[in-house]
């Protein structure tokens, strides 16, 4: 989910980083985790 998370910040896709962002706090993914991994470079 991270890549996709990141595939969708690169390609400008809010709704799809939205929608990818809210899935990953529904499956326990840290919130922290995932903007260090996916977002922050």
């Amino acid at each position: 989910m991270i890549d996709q998370l990141q595939k969708s910040i690169i390609e400008y896709d809010v709704e799809s980083a939205k929608k990818i962002a809210e899935e990953m706090v529904k499956a326990g993914i840290d919130p922290i985790k995932a903007v260090n991994e996916g977002i922050a470079p």
